[in-house]
């Protein structure tokens, strides 16, 4: 099952960046950040382990140099993904803060 979600980019003080996965409904700060060195790492995660369109990359790259954050929206992941590309545990839709409040 894929999840649908977000990717938060950051760029931190010392130009590594910090890309945070956050499935819709998860709890604010319950997704861990994965850190990379430079801007060509970053480039070569988002292209390739995480399928971004290259237009895509482009402006979150230079919204990063500019703001020093962007996201990218509608970024779907299976499990098995998130856990191998350590953007967090295995996350369950049942688990999800939306679920909860969608079964009230």
């Amino acid at each position: 099952m894929s999840v649908n979600g977000l990717v938060h980019l950051l760029r931190r003080k010392n130009v590594t960046y910090e890309l945070t996965y956050a499935p819709l409904g998860a709890l604010v700060g319950s997704c861990p950040p994965r850190i990379f060195n430079d801007d060509k790492e970053l480039e070569t995660f988002l292209a390739g382990a995480l399928r971004i369109e290259p237009r895509e990359i482009a402006t979150a790259l230079s919204a990063l140099a500019r703001n020093g954050s962007y996201s990218v929206y509608e970024v779907r992941l299976s499990e098995a993904q998130i856990q191998e590309h350590g953007l967090g545990t295995a996350w369950s839709l049942s688990c999800s803060r939306a679920a909860v409040v969608g079964a009230f």
